[in-house]
């Protein structure tokens, strides 16, 4: 179920969620459903006009997934860019004034270190946000295809 306001995907767990507290309390027989993100209601019976909004805030929710997908791309980059730098560190701290020897108390492999700790924290950030972004782009331009083929029902 989406809100046709801001487009959040409201997940069955929350509905379920929602359904036992609307049962407990008795305060009505037809279910209410509140967005999390802006606190609207979601209907399940959407007019046109309605349907136009949902179509406006999934055309959104694709391009913060371009961006979460162009972020990713980016620390990516970074990410091996340093990871040369941070190798070429590493191949520097073998010493061959002492026999071709890796020495681990010299600059050049404290700054190795130090390089290959940033180029895994990118590598994670670029991973996880690349897959939040195509995930993203692929569940609202779908959302989009049903909206204009008219088979979107809530």
């Amino acid at each position: 179920m989406y809100c046709s306001h801001c487009g959040y995907d409201l997940s069955e767990k929350e509905i379920e969620k929602t359904i036992v507290l609307n049962k407990t309390k008795k305060s009505s027989t037809e279910d209410v459903f509140v967005c999390p993100r802006c606190g609207k209601i979601i209907k399940k019976n959407l007019d046109n006009e309605e349907v136009k909004a949902l179509s406006r805030a999934s055309h959104a929710e694709v391009h913060r997934g371009n961006n979460s997908v162009n972020t990713g791309m980016c620390f990516l980059v970074l990410g091996v860019i340093l990871g040369c730098i941070a190798f070429m560190f590493f191949m520097m701290s073998f010493k061959a004034s002492q026999g071709n020897k890796l020495i681990v108390t010299s600059t050049e492999f404290y700054v190795f270190c130090g390089l290959a700790a940033v180029t895994i924290s990118f590598l994670t950030v670029a991973t996880v946000s690349l897959i939040r972004g195509i995930k993203k782009k692929k569940k609202y331009s779908n959302l989009i295809k049903d909206i204009q083929n008219e088979a979107f029902y809530q």
